[in-house]
């Protein structure tokens, strides 16, 4: 509803309004001040006549004295019509535009981005002003929506030990679960970080795998006794046990009581603490004739 302040002979009173109140606008008014506005700017120069239409810019008065004594009406506005905030929190863009439509409200374009581990990606994470809030109709709602988890690439740190790998990794955010594997590389060693160099979000397990130091390359014992073969293996890092088998008849003297056959081969992988198969040659006659 609009309202006019008709000021008369008798003072100042405000009424509904109604045609006859609108005047044609053409009185003059000597203005001792005013709120400023273009128009009012006008006034002050001496233009003659302020002309309101309606609805009314609210805010603007104009305070003087009538140049020729006649009747004068101002249109008051009472503001904006007011509506409240709706609350768009965890909608995507284009819902929240319809929502704050139906309200007579206004999205406003230039969306605020920001991660968020607990909001799906394109989900309003906060609005502006806060749901809820009064404000007048038209007015535009500013969002941050959801990029979703902040992602880190995962590096390679082949080669490095398993304590500074898991440091670097929780540095980045991330979590870590080793698992040790038989390996030839030395006990603590990382062989490979699971889906190095891609991009996962923060907070993300990663798999981290290590070497137990279990493999070593297995020597050549062929031709030596059980007790030199022992040695030998034991000086390069094995822990297991020899396993003689039958015997392998031979026709040289010379290799009775020797290795002659082995039961992993010379330059293969063996675990550290395998128990190890040979067979000795044993010298026959009958070999010897053959």
């Amino acid at each position: 509803m609009n309202r006019t302040l008709i000021v008369t002979e008798q003072g100042p009173e405000i009424v509904e309004t109604q045609p006859e109140f609108a005047g044609e606008g053409d009185t003059l008014i000597n203005i001792s001040h005013s709120s400023l506005n273009y128009k009012d700017a006008m006034a002050l120069d001496g233009n003659r006549g302020i002309l309101r239409h309606l609805p009314t810019v609210p805010g603007i008065d104009a305070v003087g004295t009538l140049a020729d004594g006649t009747l004068v009406t101002v249109n008051v506005s009472s503001g904006r019509e007011l509506t409240d905030v709706p609350d768009v929190t965890n909608m995507d863009a284009q819902e929240a535009a319809k929502v704050l439509e139906d309200a007579d409200l206004e999205l406003n374009a230039e969306l605020r981005r920001e991660a968020s581990e607990d909001v799906p990606k394109g989900e309003i994470i906060s609005q502006h002003p806060a749901a809820g809030t009064q404000i007048s109709k038209g007015s535009k709602v500013t969002v941050t929506v959801s990029d979703g988890p902040e992602m880190v690439q995962v590096p390679s740190l082949s080669g490095v030990n398993v304590n500074q790998a898991s440091a670097t990794l929780g540095s980045m955010g991330l979590q870590v679960t080793v698992n040790k594997v038989d390996s030839e590389r030395p006990d603590g060693e990382v062989i490979a970080v699971a889906g190095e160099n891609t991009e996962v979000a923060k907070g993300t397990t990663v798999e981290v795998r290590v070497s137990n130091g279990m493999l070593m390359v297995m020597p050549n014992i062929t031709r030596m006794k059980p007790a030199d073969a022992d040695k030998a293996l034991r000086d390069v890092g094995w822990s297991g046990r020899l396993v003689e088998g039958p015997t392998v008849p031979t026709g040289a003297l010379v290799d009775n009581g020797l290795i002659g056959h082995q039961e992993v081969n010379a330059g293969d992988t063996v675990r550290r603490d395998a128990a190890i198969g040979y067979n000795l040659w044993q010298f026959t006659a009958e070999r010897l004739i053959r």
